[in-house]
């Protein structure tokens, strides 16, 4: 028997890939127009279509039990496939974007640097390290995961999000900016937290003897998160420029030993 969700919870995944799409579409186009693409942007758009994936994934059909037609099985078998896939890499896109805004913003300070590049070399190993594991549950088990992808998934996501907010709050230790701005860009960094309190709780479920529907709409909401996340950044900015007509330029940050008290901060390439 397929596992299935109901239509209330296939419309409350629904809700929050809507948002994450939205989210992830205002940051492409916006971008696009200020003739700020960057590499975070790449991954982000990525991402955004990996979550337009997911979310029509919710509502395939699911057969209910192995009499059902044998078109309606071969979709089931596909969209199992295709969800292991897209949940691993829209999340980790997601998680490529945001150190792809670290490499980006530590640019001048090398130390730094070399350790986000050292940092993004790791979320691509342990990206393609949880897809073949993934893809090897798939062939053998018909993708139901069992308590060694649960331990792997919950490794990787409290390693990478522990990352995320540490680099950025040791850089933001050697550049003087008011508090306000401050506290603006440690929060949106520092939300990935989120991410690793839903992968503790779906973690736990998949470390129960059968998968359940809450452990995959923990999976959903985990990806779509993801993408929301790493588009808060760009929509800070984005409103604190339309907000206090001032720009968040972290690609030109002086550092305490400049001696210059920082008042404008955007998500740029510098030029």
């Amino acid at each position: 028997m397929t596992l299935h969700l109901t239509l209330n919870q296939q419309v409350a995944v629904s809700i929050l890939y809507i948002l994450a799409i939205i989210t992830g579409t205002f940051r492409t186009f916006y971008r696009w127009y200020i003739s700020r693409f960057w590499w975070e942007d790449v991954w982000a758009t990525f991402a955004l279509l990996l979550d337009i994936i997911c979310f029509a994934n919710v509502w395939i059909p699911q057969p209910r039990d192995v009499s059902a037609p044998d078109a309606l099985l071969d979709g089931a078998v596909a969209s199992h496939w295709m969800e292991a896939i897209a949940l691993t890499s829209g999340l980790w896109a997601a998680r490529m974007s945001m150190i792809s805004a670290i490499i980006r913003i530590t640019s001048h300070r090398v130390r730094f640097r070399h350790s986000a590049y050292a940092t993004a070399v790791a979320f691509g190993i342990m990206w393609i390290a949880l897809l073949i594991q993934k893809l090897y549950i798939c062939a053998a088990r018909s993708c139901l995961m069992n308590q060694h992808v649960a331990t792997s998934q919950l490794v990787t996501d409290v390693i990478s999000d522990v990352l995320l907010m540490a680099l950025p709050l040791l850089f933001l230790r050697g550049v003087n900016i008011e508090h306000n701005q401050r506290v603006l860009l440690v929060s949106s960094f520092a939300s990935s937290i989120c991410i690793t309190i839903i992968s503790i709780v779906h973690s736990i479920f998949l470390f129960l003897p059968s998968c359940t529907a809450t452990s995959i709409i923990l999976a959903h909401v985990k990806t779509a998160l993801a993408l929301i996340i790493c588009n808060l950044l760009v929509i800070v900015t984005f409103a604190y420029r339309l907000c206090r007509r001032n720009d968040l330029d972290l690609h030109n940050m002086p550092t305490k030993s400049d001696g210059a008290q920082f008042t404008s901060v955007f998500i740029g390439n510098g030029d």
